[in-house]
């Protein structure tokens, strides 16, 4: 059976794999579709890592209720004289989920001045402005390369932060382990 973090894991190769078809695929149509594959998986792999660190440590006591509700997307309401978490959708940001969780665990570092930061930032934007299209979006090999070194680079300051070791998989660059 297939554990939560294989399946993320699978999904940032995916999209290290339609990168390498991007880059060699002569056709333009071809190229554009598997680089904006690459991207919106590649993002799709930090959310559901992002998502399985929250499932692992969501009940430790080191979290308030309002920010356990922000981390697993529920909303907070009053109710009896008291506040209670609902089972009612509260979308959160993955950038706020990030931050709280590097701030809860204590990070030293002034993240927010590192590359891969501002490249996520941008990267999340690219994906944003694919998800939800309002005008036609140009995207480059380099953009959807710096997307997915900025997630490797995001999982392995937050792998350091939480767990105090790096991401394993970051030693294999950008090369998938998939030939399809």
């Amino acid at each position: 059976m297939k554990t939560f973090d294989t399946y993320s894991l699978q999904l940032l190769e995916f999209g290290k794999r339609f990168l390498e078809k991007g880059r060699a695929e002569t056709s333009e149509d071809a190229r554009v579709a598997y680089l904006i594959s690459s991207l919106l998986i590649s993002c799709s792999s930090l959310e559901a890592f992002i998502n399985g660190i929250i499932e692992e440590i969501k009940d430790w006591d080191k979290f308030s209720l309002h920010e356990r509700a922000l981390l697993l997307e529920k909303s907070v309401c009053f109710d009896d004289g008291e506040f209670i978490m609902t089972n009612r959708l509260q979308m959160s940001r993955l950038k706020d989920k990030i931050e709280l969780l590097l701030r809860k665990f204590k990070c030293k570092s002034n993240y927010r001045k590192e590359s891969w930061w501002s490249l996520l930032n941008n990267s999340i934007d690219i994906k944003n402005s694919l998800s939800h299209p309002k005008e036609i979006r140009e995207l480059k090999y380099e953009q959807v390369r710096n997307a997915i070194e900025s997630i490797m680079d995001a999982i392995d300051f937050i792998f350091k932060t939480i767990y105090r070791k790096h991401f394993p998989s970051k030693k294999k660059g950008f090369n998938s382990v998939y030939s399809f």
